[in-house]
């Protein structure tokens, strides 16, 4: 640690060094020289003091290096200042000063020293004119230093902000910042970006829109799929040209715990629904069925959507939620000196308190609104759309078509047949003359209907639910800016250790200042 510390001061352009080596070790013993040699190879700031000359065995060497100047090779590459002192641990200042002279005066070894590299005194002399030629030389370095430095504080305290605001530009700044989130939270509900956003990647839940679109497709790709109880058999329709437009990225559509039955023929889903009008038989008169059967096919066959429809809900709250942790910072950044917090995270961390029960409630609505279809999924089918009307129009006289070419088919071409056409031969021709027949056909118009109806209710959805609470109007969840000055002030406010940390920011940036002014004025 020791050793570590001391090479970082080392390193450093602007530090003096003072090697001490003692005149009974071999220099190349110590590794004091090898540190100076790497980082002062021209020993511009460096001074040697050799020490405790006057232990016993001290070596000549030394002597001769600053008599004579006789450097060993090894150490001419370092181009030092050499000194010798003799160190006393006790005594006033002169009076050491005093003794430590008489002593190299006495002594036959090193009195050949020249007075000028002996001694504490003539070294403190030294080393104030090697600090001062570097401290000349680094002053330029520091100066830019001091400045680069200077800039890096004024940021740091800008970011942490703990500006302090009259209540009425505070106020003023605030009201901006939540109409920056309003437009903002419109704009990108609607898939309308700014170059504000151009930081975050394209994946990011700041594109509102296309997280919201995303999830949408697998939404219908997954009631398509998964949203009725069974296969349908009985719309028979031409080969659908866009059969192949489903989700980009094609998750997974499956929800556990969803069920469904594979009808393999239209026969198949026929004696399902005939199956349940044979056994939900009631008051009606026989060879009657009763309205509610169609009900019971419709409940069943639309048992799924509610799963998949509360799974959409919470994918589009999640992304709602994500969207404004990222957008509530940067509407309440501060772009310019007169806009904005410099506090504007821990400032939208606080709005966020406020926004989530919000939204929060904006998904309880929106699931309300699920169970309010859901009741009237279970109540008796009602539906006076036009498309529903005209689609189970158009199957009915296709289904009256075909069974007037099957009545065609079967009277023959010559006059001899003497069969009898009447309704019941008709009824014969076409299927529907037995109690199983006319079940059958009964059961296949009201699968018919079921299906079509269902696919009105479906429609429901996504307009009825997630349009209307969540993406249509998303700038109403958005809190308004009419807080009460005192809960403005403690929204805004900065927290003890931020305000501890601005204070000894700005009195380094004091004392870097105050330095700055001599350095440029001296």
């Amino acid at each position: 640690m020791v050793k570590d510390a001391t090479v970082e001061e080392i390193k450093k352009e602007n530090s003096t060094i003072l090697a001490v080596i003692r005149a009974v070790d071999d220099y190349s013993n110590g590794g004091v020289l090898n540190l100076c040699r790497r980082y002062d190879p021209d020993g511009r700031r460096t001074i040697a003091a050799i020490t405790h000359p006057d232990v016993g065995n001290s070596r000549n060497l030394y002597v001769d290096l600053l008599c004579n100047g006789q450097i060993p090779d090894e150490l001419k590459e370092l181009k030092i200042q050499w000194h010798v002192l003799k160190n006393d641990p006790e005594g006033e200042q002169h009076s050491r000063d005093e003794l430590e002279q008489k002593w190299f005066e006495n002594n036959a070894k090193w009195k050949h020293v020249p007075s000028q590299f002996r001694g504490a005194k003539r070294l403190g002399e030294r080393l104030r004119k090697v600090l001062f030629s570097v401290a000349k030389s680094q002053l330029p370095h520091i100066r830019d230093n001091i400045k680069s430095r200077t800039r890096e504080l004024k940021m740091d305290i800008d970011a942490l902000g703990c500006e302090v605001f009259e209540d009425k530009e505070l106020r003023a700044r605030f009201q901006a910042a939540v109409e920056r989130l309003k437009y903002n939270a419109r704009d990108h509900a609607r898939g309308i970006w700014n170059s504000d956003i151009l930081q975050f990647p394209e994946t990011d839940p700041i594109r509102l829109r296309s997280r919201i679109v995303g999830d949408t497709e697998v939404f219908r790709d997954r009631l398509m799929k998964f949203g009725h109880t069974w296969n349908c058999c009985v719309l028979v329709s031409p080969p659908d040209p866009n059969h192949d437009l489903q989700s980009w990225h094609q998750p997974k559509l499956q929800i556990d715990g969803l069920t469904q039955r594979t009808f393999r023929s239209e026969d198949e889903e026929i004696d399902y629904v005939a199956y349940i009008i044979r056994n939900t038989r009631g008051q009606e008169l026989p060879g009657d069925y009763r309205h509610g059967v169609i009900s019971e096919v419709f409940w069943n066959l639309s048992r799924n959507w509610k799963v998949i429809a509360e799974q959409y809900v919470e994918e589009v709250y999640d992304h709602c939620c994500r969207y404004f942790h990222q957008a509530v910072p940067l509407s309440f950044a501060k772009p310019a000196k007169s806009s904005g917090f410099g506090n504007s995270k821990r400032v939208a961390g606080r709005y966020m308190e406020l926004l989530v029960p919000r939204i929060d409630n904006v998904k309880i609505v929106a699931l309300e609104g699920l169970s309010t279809l859901e009741e009237e999924r279970k109540c008796h089918p009602v539906n006076f759309i036009r498309r529903f009307e005209s689609e189970r129009r158009r199957y009915r006289e296709n289904a009256r078509a075909a069974n007037a070419r099957a009545a065609l088919n079967k009277i023959p071409d010559s006059t001899d047949d003497d069969r009898c056409h009447d309704g019941s031969t008709y009824a014969e021709d076409i299927g529907i003359h037995t109690q199983e027949q006319c079940i059958r056909n009964t059961a296949r118009d009201y699968a018919i209907a079921a299906w079509i109806h269902y696919d009105n209710f479906l429609m429901n959805v996504i307009t009825q639910v997630v349009g209307r609470h969540f993406t249509d109007h998303i700038e109403e969840i958005v809190p308004e800016a009419n807080l009460e000055l005192k809960d403005l002030k403690r929204l805004v406010r900065a927290e003890a250790h931020v305000e501890r940390q601005k204070n000894k920011l700005e009195q380094e940036l004091d004392i870097l200042q105050r330095s700055l002014h001599v350095l440029l004025t001296s």
